[in-house]
């Protein structure tokens, strides 16, 4: 069966919101590798909703099989492709962490890491280094933790000195705060910013220094 020009843009249209779509996803939600099937079912299952919701605004390119035509259906068709996936991908997060806030589904965060620091809050931590030492620190609004795919890099902005039993005593004079990479440390322990364990007074950091 022969394919004409017409029948391939039709087609091309059709799928053009969900390679939007996946696009969107590839940027806010990275993976360490490829998922192909998973990328494929969100092409068509944006594609076919975006044609179900807003298929009348393409009757004209997919009649004719052509890209060109008045600017008002040109219009149509750049908010078919564009703005109606970009749209429907903003409601699907917003329902998505509104749902996993009320507790009906599990969250979206790639890892423990991710879902701790997600929650910006500003918090003392114990850095315990591969060789044994520890480290204590200051966590607050100028540090910053890389995310997912990156996760494990850290910078501490404040440094404190610790007694032989892990308590925090001072910060460190001067101090401009200390870097850390996955390969430094082993794992690291986290304490309220009131020494208390209800934990109810936590701050919250502000979100410009959490990145990916």
């Amino acid at each position: 069966m022969e394919i004409s020009y017409q029948d391939a843009v039709r087609f091309l249209i059709f799928l053009a919101p969900g390679l939007v779509v996946v696009a969107l996803n590839t940027q806010f939600q990275p993976s360490d590798k490829p998922d192909w099937k998973s990328d494929f079912f969100i092409l068509l299952f944006v594609s076919v909703v975006t044609f179900v919701v807003a298929g009348f605004l393409i009757d004209a390119p997919l009649k004719q099989g052509e890209l060109v035509g008045s600017i008002y259906d040109r219009i149509k068709l750049a908010t078919y492709i564009l703005f109606v996936p970009i749209v429907l991908y903003g409601v699907y997060f917003w329902i998505f962490r509104l749902m996993a806030k009320l507790g009906w589904v599990l969250k979206n965060t790639k890892s423990a890491w991710d879902d701790f620091f997600l929650r910006r809050e500003c918090v003392y931590v114990i850095m315990h280094l591969e060789n044994g030492d520890r480290i204590g620190g200051w966590y607050g609004e100028k540090s910053y933790v890389s995310t997912h795919p990156n996760s494990g890099h850290i910078y501490i902005e404040q440094i404190w000195r610790l007694d032989d039993e892990g308590v925090f005593e001072q910060p460190i004079p001067h101090s401009k705060g200390m870097i850390f990479r996955p390969e430094d440390y082993h794992y690291i322990e986290f304490f309220d910013t009131t020494g208390e364990d209800d934990g109810e007074d936590t701050e919250a950091c502000g979100s410009e220094e959490i990145s990916s």
